[in-house]
């Protein structure tokens, strides 16, 4: 009976051990269709968190070209390139080039503005020329050169060659000044007036008895120091002209008859040395260059000589 029993037990342990494995199992299936459905859930919500993720980086890139443009229209100033160095020019153009300034029209001198504008004296033809405002030492340089080489382009022994590299003449003009090619080359070929012997002063706004030493050096192709005349006289303030001045003065008055002042500045008794000169009595000196011996050459026979050339 003993041993009958022991079966038994056996017989329902086993049973017992089959159930729990089939529960076992169980639990492990359940729990395996229970992590599969969960991944089957997450799945779109990971899909859908891509998507809202990746709209959230294209509105931000849209934001930011937005928040450019506004930036852009708030300040269009600062979008614009800054206006490159003008290359220097040695010769006039093919053909008279087109002007179309807006602020001369009945100025004293808008003739001759639009002569040298023609023979591409200026940087720029077109916008306002600003006619009273006054001119720099430098850019009455460039534009007496370039003036100078568009009258006699065939000239070698007239032309002016501007100057490339080398040594400066003067400290406040080096190499790498966008004016050095005239101011130099002015003062290679003996022309230029410097303030103090040793600075040009580029900046500086020109006066009248500068404008006067520049134009009539360059007028008369010799060195003005040659003429040992005294103090030039004519005018009620001839005392007021600067010493340094005297020899172009005098030349001018003396031997030009006082052409080059007539022409920009009309009948004077009262010079006025020191008195700024404006870009429009800048443009009137320079419209002509040459004395009475030789001769003056206009921009005017330029500007007619290139619409010959460039007729078909």
């Amino acid at each position: 009976m003993f041993n009958c029993l022991k079966t038994v037990d056996a017989n329902q342990s086993n049973r017992l051990k089959k159930k729990l494995r089939s529960l076992s199992l169980l639990v492990l299936l359940l729990a395996s269709s229970f992590w599969l459905s969960s991944c089957k859930k997450e799945q779109p919500v990971n899909r859908f968190q891509e998507e809202i993720n990746q709209l959230k980086t294209e509105n931000a890139k849209l934001r930011a070209e937005v928040d450019q443009l506004k930036t852009q229209l708030d300040n269009p100033v600062a979008q614009l390139s800054p206006s490159p160095t003008p290359k220097p020019v040695a010769v006039a153009p093919n053909a008279p080039k087109p002007v179309a300034f807006e602020d001369i029209k009945g100025v004293l001198g808008e003739k001759q503005i639009i002569q040298l504008g023609q023979l591409g004296v200026f940087d720029s033809t077109s916008g306002n020329f600003d006619p009273k405002a006054p001119i720099t030492r430098a850019e009455f340089a460039r534009w007496l050169v370039r003036t100078n080489n568009a009258i006699f382009p065939g000239s070698s022994d007239k032309t002016i060659r501007l100057s490339e590299a080398g040594k400066a003449t003067f400290s406040d003009v080096p190499p790498t000044h966008p004016d050095f090619p005239y101011i130099q080359g002015l003062a290679n070929a003996g022309y230029s007036i410097s303030d103090d012997e040793k600075t040009f002063k580029p900046e500086q706004i020109l006066t009248r008895e500068q404008m006067l030493a520049m134009k009539v050096a360059l007028d008369h192709r010799v060195p003005l120091e040659s003429y040992k005349g005294g103090a030039p006289g004519g005018w009620t303030d001839s005392n007021k002209i600067s010493k340094k001045y005297w020899p172009a003065i005098y030349v001018e008055s003396v031997f030009q008859n006082n052409a080059n002042i007539s022409r920009t500045f009309g009948a004077l008794k009262t010079l006025n040395p020191q008195a700024p000169v404006t870009r429009s009595e800048a443009v009137l000196s320079i419209s002509a260059i040459g004395d009475n011996v030789a001769g003056f050459t206009t921009a005017e026979e330029a500007v007619e000589k290139l619409e010959q050339q460039s007729l078909p």
